[in-house]
């Protein structure tokens, strides 16, 4: 018996308040196992009142999802402002020869709807880091977008987004770099395990600067006296992992967004990249999607959330949109 049960058993025998918190914490344990229990039962029976003779589950949910109608009204605008940037970035890593693919939330969309999920209200774009550093320099002297850091101080987040310098809080794409690595000389585990640490490491020193910058930022644009500082410290603690060796995999670089769900991703799931239609046009996506897109979102089941997940509280995005909507205003 380990120490965390021996302490349980401690308290279930000297605490009768610890017992009731105990009986009534393994009754929720249970009522929740039951309510997902019926869950799955209910989904089966829709998937099964939807199936077509001679169709296979998973033609039967990928027919499903890509019948279901786009979003409407200031959601629709706004996935479509972001597009036009999306479109826009393409054109530029054509012109530049700048390797770029659909990734996350898009991904799932070019493949489950070939467009947005219908509730869904951003863009995410994934470069490695050599491509992302050629296109900040293309995007310092562009006239219409413009590449904008974002930083969270309570949330402990970093992240690129590429805007209309016509419209810089309505629109968005989201950038994600990736950085290679060899896990050959420890393992994927251990590899892991490192640049997790490391992240860790260099938020840690990114608090500890936080007191001299400008504002506290909760998702908010990067002032660029303490962007220079976050980078200082990001391209410190990157140099930390530097494992030498062949790269066999890439992870999303500490001065990225992550929110878990993910670990190293071999090369060869992402290379060579293939496309995939969005919203009419053809994009770089990576080779092996459906394995990511199964493991990370379970795609193919219902999701958990159906509302997207970047709107103000207030809804007043949405209403900026529906006003630029009304007098006709041009995106670009």
């Amino acid at each position: 018996m380990g120490i965390r049960e021996t302490v349980k058993n401690c308290f279930l025998h000297i605490s009768p308040t610890y017992r009731v918190v105990r009986r009534i914490e393994n009754q929720v344990a249970c009522l929740e196992s039951r309510i997902n229990a019926q869950a799955e039962k209910q989904e089966m029976m829709f998937w099964w009142g939807k199936m077509h003779p001679e169709e296979s589950l998973t033609q039967t949910k990928k027919r499903f999802f890509l019948s279901l109608p786009k979003a409407e009204g200031p959601l629709r605008q706004l996935q479509l402002g972001s597009n036009e940037i999306l479109k826009n970035l393409k054109t530029i890593c054509q012109q530049e020869d700048i390797l770029y693919w659909i990734s996350f939330g898009t991904l799932l969309g070019a493949v489950r709807h070939k467009g947005f999920i219908p509730w869904d209200d951003d863009i995410d774009i994934s470069f490695l880091r050599q491509d992302f550093e050629r296109l900040s320099q293309v995007l310092k002297e562009h006239p219409q977008l413009k590449l904008v850091p974002y930083y969270h101080c309570k949330g402990h987040w970093h992240l690129y987004k590429v805007i209309f310098r016509k419209f810089p809080e309505l629109f968005w794409v989201d950038i994600t770099i990736w950085d290679k690595i060899d896990s050959s000389l420890l393992g994927k585990e251990k590899t892991w395990c490192q640049i997790q640490k490391v992240r860790e490491k260099a938020y840690r020193e990114i608090d500890r600067k936080a007191k001299y910058f400008f504002k506290e930022y909760c998702s908010d644009p990067v002032e660029s006296k303490d962007e220079q500082a976050i980078q200082e410290i990001f391209r410190y603690f990157r140099q930390k992992l530097l494992l030498g060796g062949t790269p066999n995999a890439i992870y999303r670089s500490i001065d990225s967004v992550y929110l878990g769900g993910e670990t190293l991703m071999p090369l060869t799931e992402i290379f060579p990249l293939i496309t995939l239609e969005f919203e009419g046009e053809c994009y770089s996506a990576p080779a092996n999607y459906e394995k990511y897109l199964t493991s990370v979102y379970h795609y193919l089941n219902f999701p958990k959330e159906i509302l997207p997940g970047h709107l103000d509280p207030n809804g007043q995005r949405l209403e900026k949109i529906e006003q630029l909507s009304q007098k006709n205003t041009s995106f670009k």
